[in-house]
């Protein structure tokens, strides 16, 4: 059976498909609220009927969520490859994926309280992923319940500090500036946990 779904999920008719009505969910809400975006409009405008929306999310959140996965974990990767060294260079480089990302994410839709939740909550689920990874590849000398902490941590610094940096660009707000959020983090991190190479 995962063999069967792996393949699926490889398939290029499958992966096409499922581009098309991401595009066209985003696209969608460009024009309208999350809020009143619904499945029959995405799978119209992406010219599949709903069962086969259905076939590849469970509804608009999951459809949400599986593409924050895919995209931001995909720019997550190119930008710092598996087996990198955690550094603070590796923080920057991570900084600047999350900062792209979310300049991208919120600056070209209409977002509304259950949009920017998701949207939220599946980044940093997906950045705490990644350090956690890079975390465990690179040898660092980090145990599991640490790994978690220092994980958590750095998605949740990284990714506040980006949504509040909109919130002040909003407001014309001045604030700390992101560089100033890593050598925080990276003087806290290092100096409280041992993340030096095994």
């Amino acid at each position: 059976m995962v063999v069967t779904e792996r393949r699926a999920s490889e398939d290029p008719r499958v992966l096409r498909t499922r581009k098309l009505i991401a595009e066209s969910f985003f696209g969608l809400l460009q024009e309208n609220d999350f809020s009143s975006v619904t499945v029959q409009q995405i799978a119209a405008r992406a010219t599949v009927n709903r069962a086969t929306f259905y076939a590849h999310f469970d509804d608009k959140f999951d459809l949400v969520r599986k593409s924050i996965a895919r995209d931001f974990g995909g720019l997550l990767a190119d930008r710092v490859p598996a087996g990198s060294k955690f550094d603070r260079e590796t923080l920057e480089l991570i900084d600047g994926a999350v900062g792209e990302f979310i300049n991208q994410v919120f600056g070209h839709c209409h977002l509304d309280q259950q949009l920017t939740s998701t949207v939220e909550a599946s980044t940093h689920e997906t950045l705490r992923m990644h350090v956690k990874e890079l975390l465990r590849v690179a040898g660092n000398r980090v145990d599991p319940d640490s790994m978690e902490v220092v994980s958590f941590t750095i998605s949740s610094v990284l990714i506040g500090n980006h949504l509040a940096g909109l919130t002040r660009s909003i407001r014309k707000d001045s604030g700390i500036p992101s560089i100033r959020a890593v050598d925080l983090l990276a003087d806290g991190l290092f100096r409280t946990v041992d993340l030096a190479q095994k």
